[in-house]
């Protein structure tokens, strides 16, 4: 018989303290209990003929099941690489009662996978249905993975308050100084001269088109150029290139530009979810003159009437027709648009 060691570890799920080396979750001592009861149960494991394959996942929270080994394991379990699966206790598997019980009771069956939870005393060789013993486990697990979830973002939630928690997006126009957001000199002098042209009256488009004929770099090319990181991409995508009214409308909306740090604007759609969303701007975190300003609160919402004339322009539904994203103007380059005549014409 062919057994997978299921192995993972979580700080975010309480799993292992900060600085501590020595835990019964940790990675090393689950491997050490796996083991032991492989040895122990001669009946079940013959070390002449079955053989033994590790998963772990360490830094892995049990909220999520888009773990790399945990999918490698369920992969092989698909392909009979795999007969029997142990863990350590049914929180390894995940903290989500409702998808380690249909793991449980569903996927492990149809697989004909053999699951063994050492410390909780499961076998589904003995009770294949599962237990009410072990849906209450599943259950706990669940609330303790919730309960960790609100004291982190209770502690975010202060950090925030303090302005000692800053998002690791630094705005246009700073850079980072150890944990300090600073004034880049040179992209401050951009973002000064877009919010002067938007104070003339100028709009989105016509401020666009004024940074490309002076061969402005946009931010991504910028910071391309800077040897900076951009969201983990460090080289500009084409269309990244030239200023847009977006890229513009973005520079104007951003209010972090008066010294003001913002947090707290997005948040987990459900436990354990790396899908997010946008949280009402009512509940956001704003600590006024937190660090250096780059434009006056006066010259950021005098620019917001450009931005309120923009949102109120009229566009085309998207359209969806062959050559859509292939053809871009010589001049400008962006992507060129098909419109439909309704009169037909």
């Amino acid at each position: 018989m062919n057994f997978a060691l299921y192995l993972r570890l979580s700080v975010s799920d309480g799993d292992l303290g900060k600085n501590s080396n020595v835990d019964s979750n940790s990675i090393e001592n689950q491997r050490r209990l796996l083991r032991f009861y492989l040895r122990e149960h001669k009946k079940l494991f013959d070390p002449f003929e079955d053989t033994i394959t590790e998963y772990a996942d360490d830094g892995y929270s049990g909220t999520n099941f888009d773990r790399p080994s945990f999918k490698k394991m369920i992969e092989d379990a698909k392909r009979k690489k795999i007969q029997a699966i142990l863990v350590k206790d049914f929180s390894r598997l995940g903290r989500n009662y409702i998808t380690v019980g249909d793991y449980i009771e569903q996927i492990f069956p149809l697989l004909g996978i053999r699951l063994i939870s050492v410390n909780d005393g499961y076998d589904s060789k003995v009770d294949p249905a599962g237990s009410l013993d072990s849906s209450f486990t599943n259950l706990v697990n669940t609330l303790y993975s919730r309960d960790v979830s609100r004291k982190v973002k209770s502690g975010n939630y202060t950090r925030y308050q303090n302005g000692t928690k800053k998002t690791n997006c630094v705005p246009y126009g700073y850079r980072k100084a150890g944990t300090e957001w600073v004034i880049d000199q040179e992209a401050a002098d951009v973002v000064r001269l877009i919010f002067e042209e938007a104070g003339k009256g100028k709009n989105t488009t016509a401020i666009a088109t004024m940074l490309n004929e002076r061969n402005i770099l946009t931010r991504a090319e910028y910071q391309r150029t800077h040897g900076m990181d951009l969201y983990g991409k460090p080289v500009a995508a084409e269309h990244e290139r030239r200023w847009t009214s977006a890229m513009v409308a973005s520079v104007l909306g951003t209010y972090a530009y008066t010294g003001a740090l913002i947090g707290g604007t997005l948040e987990a759609v459900s436990v354990g979810s790396h899908k997010v969303r946008r949280k009402p701007k009512d509940e956001w975190i704003t600590l006024e003159n937190n660090y250096a300003p780059i434009i006056s609160r006066e010259e950021y919402e005098k620019a917001q009437a450009v931005l309120v004339s923009r949102d109120r322009e009229k566009y085309n539904a998207p359209q969806t027709y062959p050559l859509k994203g292939k053809i871009r103007c010589g001049n400008c380059h962006r992507a060129m648009t098909y419109i439909s005549n309704s009169r037909g014409k």
